[in-house]
């Protein structure tokens, strides 16, 4: 629901990476690029831009923690390490407030040449603080999926890599998104996320589990379920889970190949363990 994000993020954004990074131990988007920087180490992959000129979509922003951390990639500046960053307030107005009317922003067309680092948020409040803090050309302030209809090729410029670090823990089913991700994605472009693990038989939460029907996988929520064979709410938290299975079948159905997969804690929460996953997808030919 992004209303409900919304709400969580203007309310803490002042606060929110302090809370996030010192209080709950969260480091996804340094795993997630030590991850990639394992595949193109390891791997063929070949047709990748040199380290900066990466065009990079960062999904659920926040405070610009991934535009921080994948900043060798696209060669964009940000603050010194000393400086801090409870002193950045969210005053600036530069966020694109996004519409069924909002324009292509002259950066994201097709015709742009160079780096290109763009955010996402449902929060204006925390995404000034994200243009401030992060190296972003421009952040949008909008739902995922009105933000990937907007930059949809040929009128905008694709992208060598999509970012999602913890934001799908607030999507649910994420057929849509994995099928506008990949076409905003460039030729073997790559998508870099994370969820909060599921293991299929976890009794932790509200789910119906049927293999995934193309027709039903995105219907409307059902008893705080979403259709789709490994996708749960939590009761206690009400963030959503997703399973390996349920990842690996949306990425056959909409053209990508998993490249790697990787088990990790995600935040710690009570002194408990939240368990995660990240996942490296490359776009493919269907």
């Amino acid at each position: 629901d992004p209303n409900y994000a919304r709400k969580i993020y203007d309310d803490m954004a002042d606060s929110f990476e302090h809370k996030l990074v010192d209080k709950l131990g969260y480091d996804a988007p340094s795993r997630l690029l030590q991850m990639l920087q394992d595949a193109m180490a390891s791997s063929d992959m070949v047709g990748l831009p040199v380290n900066g000129s990466w065009r990079v979509l960062d999904l659920g922003c926040g405070s610009g923690l991934v535009g921080r951390t994948f900043a060798s990639l696209t060669g964009l500046s940000t603050p010194r390490e000393s400086e801090d960053i409870q002193s950045i307030q969210s005053t600036s107005d530069d966020v694109i407030e996004v519409t069924e009317t909002t324009k292509l922003p002259i950066c994201l067309e097709s015709d742009r040449k160079g780096p290109l680092m763009v955010g996402v948020d449902v929060s204006a409040k925390i995404g000034r603080i994200a243009l401030k803090s992060g190296g972003y050309n421009a952040v949008l302030c909008c739902d995922l999926l009105d933000a990937l209809r907007l930059l949809q090729p040929p009128a905008a410029v694709s992208q060598h890599l999509v970012v999602a670090a913890d934001t799908f823990i607030y999507v649910g089913a994420l057929g849509k998104v994995f099928q506008h991700v990949r076409t905003v994605l460039a030729a073997m472009g790559l998508f870099l996320f994370t969820t909060e693990h599921l293991l299929d038989e976890s009794p932790e939460g509200d789910a119906i589990k049927p293999p995934i029907s193309t027709e039903k996988e995105d219907a409307v929520e059902i008893a705080g379920a979403v259709p789709g064979w490994g996708c749960q709410r939590r009761r206690e938290s009400a963030r959503f889970a997703h399973s390996s299975v349920y990842i690996q079948q949306l990425a056959a159905r909409h053209g990508f190949q998993v490249l790697q997969e990787r088990g990790f804690v995600l935040r710690t929460e009570e002194t408990l363990p939240i368990e995660g996953m990240a996942y490296l997808l490359m776009r493919i030919d269907i």
